[in-house]
C-alpha cells in the first residue's frame, strides 16, 4: 500500500494536534554544605527584643553552575522558634543592602517549628529560571521575631563565607547615612538554614556527584595509594551506586572505581573512602569523573596540596610520632579520660610516639593561656569545635576517627581498644626528615643547653623550611586542685606537663630547608621541678602559617630524659681523681676540659 502526499499531509496535521509529551521533572535543594541538616530548637540567632529581621545566603553562580535553566520556585526554610509560628516574606536580589534590586518576591508565608525540628517550603509570587547572566545573587527571607528565641535556624559546619547574612530593624544596625540595609556577615557562628528549592529536568540531570569536602593525607609515599575521606553529595535525579575517583597532576593520572556501601539518594551526602595516588609534591586534583558507570554531568574537583615522598628516601629515615593531650584543672572528667581511656592505649606505643600535656586555663598553662590559642588556631578560630579532654595525633586528621566533613586535627578521646589504628595510621606516614635532641645541664646554675640536630633529604621538601618545637616536659606532678567527678577539688598526679617551652608554639625555623641542621636552645630548671621527672622533647614540623592548617604535620621528633643530670655536680679546678668520659674511656687532662659530662670517683660531673 501506497500513499500519496495527500495522506501524508494529513497524517502530519493529525500528529500537530497531539498534546506535547511532557518532560519529567525532579525537585532538589542547593545550598551550603550541612553535616546534618536536623533543625535543633536551640542552635540559631535571637534578639534581645521583639523586632523585624532579615536572614539570607549568598549564592554564587559557582554553586548553580551545573543546574542552569532550572526553576526556583520555593526557598527551604528552617524556622527554630517552637513558641510561635513565624510570619516570612522572601526575596532574590542582586545587591544584598538594597532591596530595590529584588527580582523575586514573596506574599506572607507561615514557617513554624513543630518540636522535631522543621524546615518549611515557602513559594515565590513568580518563580525565576537560573541563567548564564544572572551571576552572583541572594536570597532569604525577613520575620518579626520574638525575643531570645533561637529562630533563624543555623546549621554545622561554620565558617563557609556566604552562608551567612543578617538584619535587625533596630536603630544604629538597621539603615546607613544613604539608606541602605546594613546586613552583617555571621558565617562564623553558623550556616543559616536556608537553601533554594530548584526544579530541573530529570533526563538532563541524571549523574550528578559533587565533592563538598574531602580529607586526604598531605604527607604521601610517591608511587602508593592511600586512601581519602570524601563527603560527597548527590546532586542529580536518580541515585548513585558507584562513582569513579580521579587523581590527577599536570598530564599524570589515576583512575579507580569505588562502590559505595549503599545507593545514596537524591540531595544526600555520604562519606565514602577513595583511592588517592600519590603522584608528586604539589596541587593535587582529586575529581568525580563517573557517576554510575557514566560521565559525570557537572564538574566536581578540589585540589589539595600534597607532599609527596620518594619510597627509596623514605626508607633512610626512621619516623617518632608526637601525641598531644590538651587538658584543664577545670574539667572534672579529665582524670578519668587520661587514666582510663587515653593512656592505655598510647601506653603500648610509648616507645614510638612522644607524648606531650597542654594544659588550658590553669596553673600549668604556658605563657597567657597559649594553649587556648593553640587550639583556636588549629580549628581555624572556630571555638565550637574545642572541647576538653581532646587528643592529637602529629598535628594531623585522622581518617578513622574524623568527623563527617571535619579537617581538624584534634579529637575527642579514643578509646584503647581502637585508638591502635590511629597510632598505626600515624607511624606507617613516611618522612624524609631525621631528628635528635641532647641537652646538658650545669648543676651549679641549674641552666643547660638543648642541641637539636638532624638531616632533611636533599630536594624532599621542594624549599619547604620546616619548624622546631622543643618542650621541657616534668611528670609526677602533684595537685590538689583538680576538678573530680563528686568530689570538688582533689588531690592528682599530673603528667607530660609543659613547664617550658623554648620555641614559640608552632615552632622556630630552621636554618637549612635540606642538609644537615643543628639548632642550640637555653633553659633553665626552676627549684621546685623535679629532674630526675624531667625530658625534653623536640618536634619538627612544617610551617602552619605557610602551608595552612591542614598541614601543620609533624615530620619527626625525638626526646631525651633530663633524669640522666639528677644529682650531678659541676666540677671545680680544685678536685682531683681520674676522669672518664660516658662510655667509661679515661680522659688525660692537658688545659681546660671541653664541656659536658663525666664520671670521676663513681659519680657523674659537669665541666663548664
Amino acid at each position: 500500500m501506497k500513499l500519496g502526499i495527500r495522506h501524508l499531509v494529513l497524517i502530519l496535521s493529525l500528529l500537530a494536534l497531539l498534546p506535547a509529551a511532557v518532560q519529567a521533572q525532579t525537585t532538589v535543594n542547593l545550598g551550603y554544605k550541612v553535616t546534618d541538616d536536623h533543625i535543633w530548637q536551640y542552635d540559631g540567632f535571637y534578639v534581645t527584643a521583639d523586632m523585624r529581621a532579615g536572614a539570607a545566603i549568598r549564592v554564587t553562580k559557582e554553586m548553580y553552575a551545573s543546574y542552569i535553566g532550572a526553576t526556583v520556585k520555593s526557598l527551604r526554610i528552617g524556622w527554630g522558634d517552637p513558641g510561635s509560628a513565624g510570619k516570612a516574606t522572601l526575596f532574590a536580589r542582586t545587591v544584598l543592602a538594597d532591596p530595590g534590586t529584588d527580582f523575586a518576591t514573596s506574599a506572607v508565608c507561615t514557617i513554624k517549628n513543630d518540636n522535631r525540628g522543621s524546615w518549611n517550603k515557602c513559594d515565590f509570587d513568580e518563580p525565576f529560571v537560573l541563567t548564564d547572566s544572572l551571576g552572583d545573587f541572594y536570597v532569604g527571607y525577613y520575620a518579626d521575631l520574638k525575643a531570645n528565641q533561637y529562630a533563624f535556624s543555623t546549621l554545622y559546619p561554620h565558617y563557609q563565607p556566604g552562608a551567612a547574612f543578617l538584619w535587625r530593624d533596630e536603630a544604629g544596625y538597621n539603615y546607613d547615612a544613604e539608606g541602605h540595609e546594613i546586613w552583617e556577615d555571621q558565617n562564623a557562628a553558623g550556616t543559616l538554614a536556608i537553601q533554594l528549592v530548584l526544579t530541573v529536568d530529570t533526563e538532563a540531570n541524571k549523574n550528578k556527584a559533587a565533592i563538598t569536602s574531602l580529607l586526604i593525607d598531605p604527607v604521601q609515599q610517591k608511587g602508593t595509594r592511600s586512601a581519602g575521606l570524601m563527603l560527597m553529595e548527590n546532586r542529580g535525579t536518580n541515585t548513585i551506586s558507584t562513582i569513579e575517583v580521579t587523581t590527577s597532576m599536570g598530564e599524570e593520572k589515576y583512575s579507580e572505581t569505588t562502590r559505595l556501601s549503599s545507593a545514596l539518594a537524591v540531595g544526600k551526602q555520604a562519606t565514602v573512602v577513595v583511592p588517592i595516588q600519590g603522584i608528586g609534591t604539589g596541587d593535587v586534583t582529586v575529581s568525580i569523573t563517573k557517576v554510575n558507570g557514566k560521565a559525570n554531568n557537572m564538574e566536581s574537583k578540589v585540589a589539595r596540596p600534597v607532599l609527596c615522598i620518594d619510597p627509596q628516601v623514605a626508607a633512610g629515615y626512621t619516623r617518632r610520632s608526637l601525641a598531644e593531650f590538651f587538658e584543664s584543672e577545670s574539667t572534672y572528667y579529665v582524670p578519668t579520660y587520661y587514666d582510663k581511656y587515653f593512656y592505655p592505649g598510647y601506653a603500648k606505643y610509648k616507645d614510638r610516639v612522644s607524648l606531650v600535656a597542654h594544659h588550658l586555663n590553669d596553673q600549668f598553662m604556658t605563657g597567657d593561656d597559649e594553649e587556648t590559642s593553640m587550639m583556636l588556631a588549629l580549628a581555624r578560630g572556630d571555638s565550637s569545635q574545642v572541647s576538653l579532654p581532646a587528643q592529637m595525633i602529629d598535628r594531623t586528621p585522622q581518617f578513622q576517627y574524623s568527623a563527617l566533613g571535619c579537617d581538624i586535627p584534634f579529637m575527642s578521646i579514643v578509646l584503647p581498644d581502637f585508638s591502635g589504628v590511629l597510632y598505626e595510621e600515624a607511624l606507617v606516614r613516611p618522612t624524609c626528615v631525621s631528628a635528635n635532641v641532647e641537652a646538658t645541664y650545669d648543676a651549679q646554675t641549674t641552666e643547660g643547653i638543648v642541641n637539636v640536630s638532624g638531616h632533611i633529604a636533599e630536594g624532599a621538601m621542594g624549599g619547604e623550611r620546616l619548624n622546631v618545637t622543643v618542650y621541657l616536659l616534668e611528670d609526677n606532678v602533684y595537685t590538689d586542685s583538680q576538678e573530680q567527678s563528686d568530689l570538688g577539688k582533689g588531690e592528682y598526679i599530673h603528667n607530660n606537663v609543659v613547664r617550658l617551652r623554648l620555641t614559640p608554639m608552632f615552632g622556630t625555623p630552621l636554618d637549612v630547608t635540606e642538609g644537615d641542621y643543628r639548632m642550640a636552645f637555653d633553659y633553665f630548671v626552676e627549684p621546685e621541678w623535679k629532674l630526675e621527672d624531667m625530658r625534653v622533647v623536640a618536634v619538627v614540623s612544617r610551617d602552619i602559617a605557610k602551608h595552612g592548617y591542614r598541614n601543620a604535620n609533624v615530620m619527626n621528633c625525638a626526646e631525651m630524659s633530663l633524669g640522666v643530670f639528677s644529682g650531678i655536680r659541676a666540677l671545680t679546678a680544685e678536685e682531683s681523681g681520674e676522669l672518664f668520659d660516658m662510655l667509661g674511656r679515661q680522659v688525660k687532662v692537658s688545659g681546660s676540659l671541653p664541656r659536658g659530662l663525666y664520671i670521676q670517683n663513681g659519680k657523674k660531673v659537669m665541666a663548664k
